[in-house]
């Protein structure tokens, strides 16, 4: 976008506003301005202010318009002749237009791939915006603010069928400017430690700032982080080779491309087989189980347990359902995610939600990010109850989130079991999913 400034003295009056992308001065302000109408994000209160060469660029709120500025371009005397601004060439006015975030995707094999999806949020597995990228495997996210987020890829085919979300990735945007990735992360090993450990480490990577983390990629999927230069990758099956790479990131969410890659075999005897089916109840834990069920009480995630919770949930047992599956509940009105250790293939899971003795709601559950109960309020004695809904797995991690209405999730049980080939029509997600 050009904007053209008339001539004139320093001390005359000019403003301009915006006909089909070029200013145009007329006289009767008290200030050399060039007003740009623009949305931000959010309902920013202050003025901001740069100075370019010989321009001073800021923004201000105007007044009764939440959310909206008006954005101004003013001389810094003297003008003195004809002055020509192509925004796009100022790199000091990007701060004010926010960070972006560019994803990258492997193409899914199938020949009637239509397109696309890009979901991203400010929570891991709750994606409340969307895009469509079309049939390319590349897609910019833009204006992001300062802050964490998440995205994954979705696929979809000629016939308006969706995949389930890829793996996660994230990216955290500050305000800093900087743009300066880490060194690559070099001479990766991965050391078999057992039937179902691999040790890995690396020399560290360097950055301009400093490295905040490394991301842990296996069979090119990003399964972890660490914070140091080693990481053990622990309940894999026995006699599998894995293939791992490393990628470093700094604070403002700059990565570096991935290490070259490390390959070991765990060792024992027969790979393990799928597993059987899983059952875990939701309750306290001094309250008999059900037969054949495994307790969650809410506690943390444990990788020695093998699952839990993102942060832990409290408890309760009614006393008043004859059955015990329905008579217990773990509750949380915030975004909670709960993960169980499993080998990565397709699943059928069931799962209920409700209080045998108070109204609830209304309840929020995904299962690997698919929604399962949608913002579904339960009268005192009534449940949702999702019966087998097909879930891929591909990071390790059965994941279920609830919570983030404005009222309480309360889970009571959850069965998980093993469902063979996927079902018809079943699209896999896009793999190889990074953001820079």
């Amino acid at each position: 976008m050009t904007w053209a400034v008339a001539p004139g003295d320093s001390k005359t009056d000019q403003s301009c506003s915006i006909v089909t992308g070029i200013a145009q001065p007329r006289t009767g302000s008290s200030k050399l301005e060039f007003p740009i109408l623009t949305t931000f994000p959010g309902n920013w209160k202050n003025t901001c202010k740069q100075s370019v060469g010989n321009l001073e660029v800021f923004h201000k709120p105007r007044r009764g318009d939440s959310g909206q500025f008006m954005q101004y371009l003013r001389t810094k005397p003297p003008i003195l002749a004809l002055l020509f601004i192509v925004l796009n060439h100022l790199p000091a006015l990007t701060p004010l237009y926010g960070a972006d975030a560019r994803l990258t995707w492997s193409a899914n094999p199938e020949n009637n791939i239509a397109g696309y999806r890009v979901y991203y949020g400010t929570a891991s597995r709750v994606y409340p915006n969307s895009a469509d990228a079309g049939s390319q495997t590349t897609y910019t996210v833009t204006g992001l603010g300062p802050g964490t987020y998440y995205f994954a890829v979705t696929a979809y085919n000629t016939s308006a069928q969706e995949s389930a979300f890829s793996s996660e990735v994230s990216k955290v945007i500050d305000a800093t400017g900087d743009s300066t990735s880490p060194s690559v992360p070099t001479n990766l090993t991965a050391v078999p430690m057992s039937a179902s450990q691999i040790n890995l480490s690396w020399t560290p990577s360097t950055d301009n700032i400093a490295v905040t983390g490394y991301r842990i990629y296996r069979n090119g999927s990003q399964v972890s982080s660490a914070t140091t230069n080693a990481y053990s990758d622990v309940g894999l099956p026995a006699s599998t080779t894995y293939t791992y790479t490393v990628s470093a990131y700094d604070e403002a969410g700059n990565a570096s491309a991935q290490s070259t890659a490390a390959t070991a075999t765990t060792s024992g005897g027969s790979p393990s087989p799928t597993p059987g089916t899983i059952s875990i109840n939701f309750q306290p834990a001094a309250a008999a189980a059900p037969p054949g069920f495994s307790v969650d009480d809410g506690s943390l995630f444990s990788s020695t347990r093998g699952y839990g919770w993102s942060f832990a949930l409290p408890s309760r047992q009614r006393g008043v359902n004859p059955d015990p599956k329905l008579d217990t509940l773990v509750f949380s009105q915030s975004v909670a995610t709960w993960n169980y250790t499993i080998a990565n293939g397709s699943y059928l899971v069931s799962l209920a939600a409700g209080d045998p003795s108070y109204d609830q709601g209304p309840q929020r559950v995904l299962i690997e990010g698919q929604t399962a109960i949608n913002n579904i309020s339960t009268a005192a004695g009534s449940f949702q109850t999702v019966t087998d809904l097909p879930v891929t797995v591909t990071d390790g991690q059965m994941t279920v989130v609830i919570g983030g209405t404005s009222g309480y999730t309360t889970p009571n049980y959850v069965i998980i079991r093993p469902s063979g080939a996927p079902p018809p029509g079943r699209l896999p997600a896009p793999t190889n999913v990074r953001v820079r």
